[in-house]
């Protein structure tokens, strides 16, 4: 993709730029994630889109942030994809990241609400774990009662201390190989054929992910029991990438948490179906106020 004068190579191809980068602070008021969209959008051949972006729920409430990003990513932008000189128009509304798991809750496929969802009428609390942030919101009869911003880094603090071991023990990782850590430890879990420096990791290492992937689940638990400690919700759903990551570790601590039938999607279904509301439907906005 041309944008801006710029080249980008995005996608599965991305780790054979000269210039490639891994970065794992998913930035999203970033300009680069313009041009994810854009890529996103010539495969789907989409030129004309409503967009909701979702941001950690400190980024959020900060009505700074949320208007430059809005401004970003709003307006009719041009770029060549593939060499196909193309033009796209696009509105975009930003909302807090949890917030899209409790519209795929309460939205059915066709984006209309669900009237007898349990979760229009409980008090809830939806536990998001991402990459980056833990971040956590309350509602009350389908109505947003309160955000809150864990303190704690998300599943990236796991992921650094991995490579921290493998770099002492293998050497400094190259971007590829992080990028292969990454998938391999959320993907393909005790794979016994992980390479880094051309070596295969040692077994072991999977015993010192296991334990870090433990006190991470417990660290974020200890955390949401500290914010919820005044608030008794009915059901507590977690969700989000880093929920599919710890699941197993999770419900060692509380057997009582629901998880998203889809956590690492949850976001993206609910956010899709408040657009399609507004677009189709002529539907006020349903997000919670």
């Amino acid at each position: 993709i041309t944008y801006a004068g710029a080249d980008f190579i995005i996608g599965e191809d991305a780790t054979l730029g000269k210039n490639f980068k891994w970065k794992t602070d998913e930035e999203k008021g970033d300009e680069s994630n313009l041009v994810f969209i854009l890529g996103v959008l010539a495969r789907l051949r989409v030129q004309e889109a409503d967009i909701v972006v979702g941001l950690p729920v400190r980024d959020a409430e900060n009505k700074k942030k949320r208007d430059s990003l809005k401004s970003m990513f709003t307006g009719i932008k041009t770029a060549v994809v593939n060499g196909k000189p193309m033009v796209f128009d696009i509105n975009t509304n930003v909302v807090a990241e949890p917030l899209g798991t409790y519209f795929s809750l309460v939205l059915d496929e066709d984006s209309k609400p669900i009237r007898t969802s349990p979760f229009f009428h409980d008090e809830m609390a939806i536990i998001d774990i991402g990459h980056r942030t833990v971040d956590i919101v309350t509602l009350r009869g389908g109505k947003l009662a309160a955000t809150k911003d864990s303190t704690s880094s998300g599943a990236v603090t796991m992921f650094e201390k991995a490579e921290k071991w493998l770099e002492k023990e293998y050497g400094a990782l190259k971007p590829n190989e992080r990028v292969k850590v990454h998938f391999t430890i959320v993907n393909n879990y005790g794979s016994p054929t992980l390479k880094v420096g051309g070596e295969f990791v040692r077994p072991d290492f999977w015993d010192v992910v296991a334990k870090l992937k433990a006190q991470l689940a417990k660290d974020i638990m200890d955390e949401v029991k500290t914010i919820l400690n005044n608030i008794q919700p009915d059901r507590m759903l977690i969700t989000g990438g880093g929920a599919e990551l710890l699941k197993r570790e999770v419900l060692a601590i509380d057997k009582s948490l629901i998880f998203h039938e889809d956590p690492k999607f949850a976001n993206a279904i609910g956010f899709y179906r408040v657009a399609r509301a507004q677009r189709y439907h002529g539907a006020a906005s349903p997000i919670p106020s």
